[in-house]
């Protein structure tokens, strides 16, 4: 019998944040062919740069992340202002 899906997932959110970017590179790496290139990008060519600045920016501090739950609770706060 498999587990959960939202087992996993609080399982993965319970890990260090090594480990929690380890199994994001494991995943993301598991949806796309390895032979791929920027080229192939449907985002168009030039995103891996881009990505791999937002990531430096994080890891080096010039910028500081926002937790998940704080977006989703602003994301829920503003769908309830757009709802009046």
């Amino acid at each position: 019998m498999t587990r959960p899906l939202t087992d996993v997932i609080a399982e993965a959110l319970a890990l260090p944040e090594g480990d929690r970017e380890e199994l994001v590179e494991a995943l993301c790496g598991s949806l796309e062919p390895e032979d791929r290139t920027d080229d192939d990008d449907p985002l168009g060519p030039g995103w891996a740069a881009e990505i791999k600045r937002r990531i430096d920016d994080l890891r080096s501090g010039a910028v500081k992340g926002i937790p998940a739950e704080e977006v989703r609770r602003r994301m829920e706060a503003d769908d309830l202002d757009d709802a009046d």
